[in-house]
């Protein structure tokens, strides 16, 4: 269970670092959009040229989000397994504490029937 746990803890981290990787990049397309959008219609821009390169990098975001989506999907699933893993080793820690605590109340009135038995031993001995 424990090694269920740090396996997907291990994965969560690394989907982590590629989402914000993902992101970053988005970033970079949004600003370069950004500027891209300020130069049309400015004297001297090739309109032409820039509305091909607005297309290329709204296509590269597309790819970017669909990215991010399939991340973010994993990224729960990972946190589901965690917290699912995480429960089932709290409730079988809960049924370990209860065994024992069962074992020990079963050992404490066989320690109690064997006291009883060399008593009775004992004093059978004596009346004998």
């Amino acid at each position: 269970m424990l090694k269920q746990i740090h396996r997907a803890e291990i994965k969560l981290k690394g989907i982590s670092t590629m989402i914000a990787n993902l992101q970053a990049r988005k970033d970079d397309i949004q600003t370069q959009i950004d500027q891209i959008a300020k130069q049309f219609g400015q004297s001297g821009a090739d309109n032409d040229k820039l509305a091909n390169k607005m297309a290329q990098l709204h296509k590269e975001m597309d790819d970017i989000n669909e990215k991010l989506a399939a991340r973010y999907k994993i990224l729960d699933d990972a946190n589901d397994t965690i917290n699912e893993a995480k429960a089932r080793l709290a409730e079988m820690r809960e049924e370990h504490r209860e065994m024992l605590k069962s074992l020990g109340e079963d050992n404490d009135l066989k320690a109690t029937a064997i006291q009883k038995n060399i008593l009775w031993t004992y004093n059978k001995m004596l009346t004998t």
